[in-house]
Order: structure tokens, then sequence, then C-alpha cells
């Protein structure tokens, strides 16, 4: 912009000298250099819609992400400074992130009235290439790269807690009980006995092979063409699914997504709201001690995320219990990721979130 309003204005001041009548033609150097920018915008859309369309023939696996996250990693966290202390960081990282897309979501129009015979990714805004709608995917991508990073340093499977909320999900939520309505689980507390107090995933056991997750959440009896649930898609396809049984899609519409996102966030911030940091005058002793203990025993005393030495909030002493609420926190956050990614028209949130 400096180069060209400095050409503009050596131009105009050309156009000064010379008779009255030629200050009235137009600098089409302006001109130019709009049209220049906006063919590299137009350049940046088509690259990016491409790259998208060439996801869907290679799904991204939460395999990958863990590893594209660990070479990411510039410096890995150290034995001394808990994992607690960086995982407060990091909730504060998904935040801002939270915050991005709040700020990048209002570009796209309001949510319209509850409407099961359209398809949000149909109307004229989510249907159609724009600047406008990449930067939200981008935005909803970088939730899901904070989701990836935070579960990694808390040393829990995000996959696995995704799964093992669903399936507790499917009994807070029982299809005759709630199809069509918006109600909170607390509804049917009384049909189903699961109260805010009794929650707990450590005694689910989610299934590895694909086809007994399938059948186990309801899907399509064309097993063979859906997406592995290893997989991204895969997981998504799993909660479309999900709400479709329940009639919700009515409710699904991107702006009451990002703020159901919102409401899950706080719930993962009171986790950690009165956990201690490192310089903290009043951190737990016995968090200070191991550490010290750790540096004394191993001069190399950085852990990798994924090390064995490296044990996540566990290694800082939590409670298997309190690791099943913030493993079913983040596992809501990431419901609500993907199942907003899905609305929006994307197919791959992981290939997005590779690529940011």
């Amino acid at each position: 912009h400096r180069y060209s309003s400095t050409i503009a204005s050596s131009h105009n001041q050309s156009i000064n000298h010379q008779p009255s009548t030629t200050n009235h033609q137009p600098p089409t150097i302006n001109h130019q250099s709009s049209t220049i920018n906006h063919q590299l915008k137009q350049k940046k859309i088509t690259s990016f819609t491409r790259n998208m369309k060439t996801a869907s023939s290679f799904p991204t696996s939460f395999t990958s992400l863990n590893s594209l996250f660990l070479d990411r990693l510039n410096e890995p966290p150290s034995l001394s400074i808990p994992a607690t202390s960086i995982a407060r960081s990091h909730v504060l990282e998904l935040g801002n992130s939270i915050g991005n897309l709040c700020h990048t979501i209002q570009m796209a129009p309001l949510d319209t009235i509850h409407d099961e015979k359209r398809h949000v990714g149909q109307t004229t805004f989510w249907g159609k290439v724009s600047m406008e709608r990449d930067e939200i995917y981008k935005a909803v991508g970088r939730v899901f790269l904070s989701l990836v990073v935070l579960s990694n340093i808390c040393c829990i499977d995000l996959r696995i807690g995704i799964l093992k909320k669903m399936e507790l999900n499917n009994k807070k939520y029982p299809v005759e009980l709630c199809k069509g309505k918006s109600g909170k689980y607390t509804k049917y507390s009384s049909q189903t006995g699961i109260t805010k107090d009794n929650q707990t995933t450590l005694d689910i056991d989610i299934q590895e092979n694909d086809n007994d997750a399938q059948q186990q959440y309801q899907l399509v009896k064309d097993e063979t063409s859906l997406p592995s649930a290893q997989t991204v898609p895969g997981i998504t396809l799993l909660i479309r699914e999900f709400a479709i049984a329940r009639t919700w899609t009515k409710y699904h519409k991107p702006r009451n997504l990002t703020l159901a996102m919102m409401g899950e966030v706080g719930e993962l911030a009171e986790l950690f709201q009165w956990q201690c940091d490192v310089n903290d005058a009043n951190m737990n002793e016995e968090v200070v001690s191991a550490a010290e203990e750790s540096e004394k025993k191993d001069d190399d005393n950085v852990a990798t995320l994924g090390d064995e030495k490296n044990q996540g909030l566990r290694g800082d002493g939590w409670k298997d219990e309190d690791i099943d609420h913030v493993q079913q926190e983040l596992a809501d956050v990431a419901i609500y990721c993907l199942r907003l990614a899905d609305v929006v028209g994307i197919h791959d949130l992981g290939f997005v979130t590779s690529n940011l």
C-alpha cells in the first residue's frame, strides 16, 4: 500500500503541472493495483479450496495430527515445569482461539430460522468460495489445533475422549426422550439416573474395531462407505449421525454452535482456574519436590510429549477422576468444534488444522 500511495502521489503531482483538462483523468495506477490485489486474493482462495477438495481423498487421522504437533514443537517442555502450568497457559490459548472464531464468525450471515430441509452448507455464504469463509474455516481449525495441543500436554487421547463422551451422551440423551428437544440432560435424570454428580467415563470401554464402533453408534447400514473411526472425518460423521438421530440439526447453526463451544471452554477453564503456576508462592510442595527429584535423577531432564517420562497431569498428582473431568470437557469442546466444521462445509477439519 505504501508503494502504491507513493506512485499515485507522484503521478498526481505530475498531472497537476499539465493543463486542467487532464486533472479529470482518473489515475489508472490505483485501478491496476486494486485489480492485482483482487487477483492475488482469488488465487489464494482458489488454492485453499482446491486443497480442501483434495483432502477428501486422504482423511486425516488423529495419530497424524499428534505426530505433526510433536514435529512442530520447538522447545519440549521441561520436567521442572509442571504439566498443569503448561496446560493452564494453553487453556488461555484455547480461549484466544475461541475469541478469534467469535470475531471472524460475525462475517457470516445471522443464523436463520430452524429449517430441517435446508442444510447450512447449501446457503449462499457457506456454499460460495470467499475470503471471509476461508478465514472462518481457518479460525475453526485454530480452535481444533489448540485442543490437540492441550490434549497432548495433559497426556489425554482426544479421540478416545470424544468416543467415550459420545457414549455417555447416548445415555444422557436417549433418542426416545429428547428427539427434537434442546433441553439439558437433567430434564431426563429421573429416567436415565444420570445427574451432574455421577458422570464418569472411566468405566466406558471403547472398541477399537471400526465396524464395532459404527454399529455402536447406529450409523447408516452401508458401513463399507464410512470413513475410519480413527480419522477426523470418521469421528465427524459419528457426531453428525448422533445429532440427526435426535433431530438436533435444526438447532445446529454456526453461531449457535460457536456460543455452545464458548460455554464448554468455560467449564474446562473452571478445572484449572485455582491450580498453581510454577512461580506461585503457594504452589503445591509435592509438585516442586517431585520436579527437583527428577532433575537429580536424570541430567537430561527434557521430556517430549508422548515420551514415557512425560505423564501429563497424572505426573502432577492429579487423580484419575479429575483427569476424567478434564478429558470430558476437552471432548465437549471438540465435539462442538467438529460439528461446527461439518455444518459450515469443512469435510476434514484435521486437514485444515495441519495446514495452518
